[in-house]
């Protein structure tokens, strides 16, 4: 969020008497590993499932 965003949200939590706090921003840092059968199996059915959403 941008700051002009944090400042509105936080005068409206401070409000309620609730101080806000910072919270560390997360990166995702794990990637899968499609190699072998079990990633062949993980790409078969991550294709199956969007092949079926795309059915409906």
């Amino acid at each position: 969020m941008d700051s002009i965003t944090n400042r509105a949200m936080n005068k409206k939590i401070s409000k309620y008497g609730v101080q806000p706090v910072e919270r560390p921003k997360i990166l995702a840092n794990k990637t899968l590993d499609r190699s072998g059968s079990v990633g062949l199996n993980s790409l078969t059915q991550e294709i199956t499932n969007a092949d079926q959403h795309q059915k409906k």
